[in-house]
């Protein structure tokens, strides 16, 4: 994923990945590269032609909805408006990428209220993303994130509540390994219960003062988790998601790291 190299050119990222021989990428949306908000037709032209010229794919295209004023579930109607014209947008130019998967996340209501109201809101809001999905043969892959960043999907427990109360085949469910060790779900209990509708891995290292850092930086047992997923035959993508501005002067350096070490576990 691109998030960490933030501050080169989206070429740069590319580049990088294609030295390292990797065949697909995940492609943040996020600004200056891929900023939806002014993304136009010809530039997502653009960057479709950059991706193939380089032999690779993008497997997931995951639009910046944490760190921007973006939330499908807020309480002021304005805000939820645009981040709901925000995401479609995001389904559209998926379709455009032709990736085959968009994440999405639930949003949050505010953490002094019950959430019951966000909540509904959340559900409408991803019902009506499921719908423009199925319009557009895109997968959505909702992510949950952890406790500190959402009070709604924020658990294997809600996940699964919030796919069944959606009901779309258009919907699945992205596991980043970060929140699930957070909040001490064992990776198997998430085969157990949702199976199939995992069809996208955010891979990703944690410490005890920070998430998100390349595999093998932190204390999480990558080697088992791996061996989980291939006794659960998972063959969908793992998005190496590397967050932190300790890595935005060396991305490249960060990636290689990370791949480095996933394929010593695959292969070890």
């Amino acid at each position: 994923m691109n998030i960490h190299f933030v501050q080169f050119p989206l070429e740069y990222f590319l580049d990088t990945v294609a030295a390292l021989e990797l065949e697909r990428i995940e492609l943040w949306g996020g600004g200056p590269e891929v900023c939806i908000d002014t993304l136009s037709y010809f530039r997502v032209r653009q960057i479709k032609k950059m991706v193939e010229q380089r032999e690779l794919t993008i497997a997931c295209f995951t639009p910046e909805t944490c760190f921007y004023p973006i939330n499908l579930a807020s309480p002021d109607q304005e805000t939820r408006n645009r981040s709901l014209r925000y995401c479609l947008r995001g389904v559209d130019i998926a379709a455009e990428l032709e990736a085959p998967l968009m994440q999405v996340v639930s949003g949050k209501g505010y953490f002094d209220e019950p959430n019951d109201q966000a909540w509904d809101r959340a559900r409408e809001s991803l019902s009506l993303l499921a719908e423009r999905a199925h319009q557009c043969g895109v997968q959505l892959t909702l992510e949950p994130l952890s406790p500190y960043e959402s009070n709604l999907v924020n658990s294997l427990h809600a996940a699964k509540t919030m796919l069944a109360q959606i009901g779309s085949p258009c919907l699945g469910i992205n596991v980043d390994t970060v929140p699930a060790d957070l909040t001490h779900t064992p990776l198997q209990d998430y085969f157990d219960q949702l199976g199939a509708a995992i069809n996208h891995f955010h891979f990703c290292d944690r410490t005890e003062q920070t998430g998100w850092v390349p595999c093998g930086d932190g204390q999480m047992p990558l080697k088992e988790l791996l061996e989980v997923m291939d006794r659960n035959g998972y063959g969908g993508s793992l998005g190496l998601e590397i967050c932190g501005s300790a890595y935005y002067k060396d991305p490249a350096a960060a990636l290689q790291r990370a791949a480095g070490r996933l394929q010593m576990y695959m292969e070890g």
